[in-house]
């Protein structure tokens, strides 16, 4: 997430600033070296294989693996998540009677622990503790998919595809490269909070980032003296 950001904010700030294309084409090509080495740094038996067990950096040499630890927590996770959306079971003592609507409504809020046990994967219970249900999927879109179904995905698509469009209109209309900084930095808050949470669990502070990130730029496509 820290690296899309990063990476939006640079790309548009200089394009903001009309900067000579030598230097748009040096950040550029410094961004593609950083992503040359995160695709070798995951690769096995290379140079960089030691420096796995680093603290801190050796996490990101750890992104493609899905055979031990989080990154096999999170397939697991997602494979009980896939029979929960594709076969959508009854939960509770009951039949469900809206069980074929599960995948068009979701199971609700805050629901997927009690919707997710009877698709937990024993496996999952070697690696974590056996008595806690998964709560989350570690990625925002299966959680809206999970809680609010089909309906809930599209409406929140639509929210993150107007927000851009507004983004967009905010930074055309900026007079000044000062404004236009503003609105790159929420356009790269954005970036960074839809990349972070493809892998990761969306919690209260970082949506209060989100919403908070898409009401100012709302502010400024409406009224862009406000800058």
């Amino acid at each position: 997430g820290l690296l899309a950001a990063a990476v939006t904010f640079v790309v548009l700030l200089q394009l903001a600033g009309h900067v000579n294309r030598r230097l748009l084409g040096g950040t550029i090509a410094a961004i593609g070296c950083v992503a040359l080495f995160l695709i070798v740094f995951n690769l096995r038996s290379t140079p960089l294989a030691p420096l796995r067990g680093l603290p801190y950096i050796g996490r990101l040499g750890q992104m493609t693996e899905v055979d031990d630890g989080t990154g096999r927590v999170r397939v697991l996770i997602w494979q009980g998540t896939e029979v929960l959306l594709t076969q959508h079971p009854s939960i509770g003592f009951s039949p469900d009677p809206i069980s074929a609507l599960r995948p068009v409504i979701g199971y609700g809020p805050e629901a997927m622990r009690l919707a997710y046990n009877v698709v937990y994967p024993p496996e999952l219970g070697d690696i974590e503790s056996r008595n806690a249900s998964p709560d989350r999927n570690h990625n925002d879109l299966l959680d809206h998919l999970v809680e609010t179904g089909i309906l809930g995905l599209l409406a929140y698509v639509c929210l993150v595809v107007s927000g851009f469009v507004v983004a967009w209109r905010a930074f055309r209309a900026t007079q000044n490269f000062e404004r236009a900084a503003i609105v790159v930095g929420l356009v790269a808050l954005l970036v960074g909070h839809l990349a972070e949470t493809q892998t990761g669990i969306a919690i209260i502070s970082s949506k209060l980032y989100f919403w908070t990130g898409l009401a100012l730029l709302t502010v400024v496509s409406l009224r862009p003296a406000v800058l």
